[in-house]
């Protein structure tokens, strides 16, 4: 069965990307990236498979993998000096005060989960910071294990307060300081993350005066290996 924005409406008959509809360009021409002729999203056999001949997210997804992502082997050649490969973004949150619940003079409440950063972590009655610390690097944890969210966390020795992470991707994030049940929650960005795929050597580097130019420029190989 074809499936067509008339025929399904508004009903999502799936979470997964293939089922999503991606918005293309006005014309198909507009924007020919994939094969010279179409916009990102267009069809595939993935999709057809399936049903579907709408752009989807999923397919968009594949064909900026296709296009931005090289090969190994690949040469790339800068004037900066600055490996093609990312860099991580490592962020910290220093936790200050310690944990106190209103009394509403009813039943008292000694404890609440608050997520941070989207991880639920446990505040009782009286905590103080570093102890809250300890239990955001735990609840971290099991992820880091797995390879989501972020690729290392801990506490730092020099100031038990504080918790440092880095994260599993090479995306900019933001955080937002806040404060829960008398603990006050401030991120700072320790290092910032930069674009990039793969792991590069350097081959080497030239000095090389174009024709026509007064001044040369260095130029710095890099060969991808993985």
């Amino acid at each position: 069965m074809i499936r067509t924005k008339t025929r399904e409406g508004a009903k999502v008959s799936s979470r997964e990307a293939n089922f999503l509809e991606y918005k293309q360009h006005t014309g198909i021409s507009d924007n020919p990236v994939v094969g010279n002729t179409n916009d990102l999203g267009t069809v595939g056999t993935e999709q057809s498979s399936l049903g579907i001949w709408y752009p989807t997210v999923q397919a968009a997804i594949e064909d900026l993998n296709s296009l931005l992502i090289g090969n190994i082997g690949d040469v790339v050649i800068n004037s900066t000096g600055i490996s093609p490969q990312g860099v991580q973004q490592i962020g910290s949150v220093k936790f200050e005060g310690t944990v106190e619940f209103t009394d509403n003079g009813e039943t008292p409440v000694t404890s609440a989960i608050v997520e941070i950063l989207g991880f639920p972590v446990k505040f009782e009655a009286g905590e103080t910071s570093d102890q809250i610390a300890v239990k955001f690097v735990e609840a971290v944890t099991p992820y880091v294990d797995t390879n989501k969210v972020f690729a290392q966390i801990e506490q730092m020795s020099a100031d038990p307060s504080t918790v440092q992470f880095r994260h599993v991707d090479y995306r900019i994030h933001s955080y937002s300081n806040t404060k829960k049940y008398g603990i006050q929650m401030n991120f700072e960005i320790a290092s910032p993350a930069r674009n990039g795929s793969g792991t590069w050597i350097k081959l080497g580097q030239e000095s090389k005066t174009f024709e026509n130019a007064t001044d040369s420029v260095t130029l710095h190989y890099y060969k991808r290996t993985s």
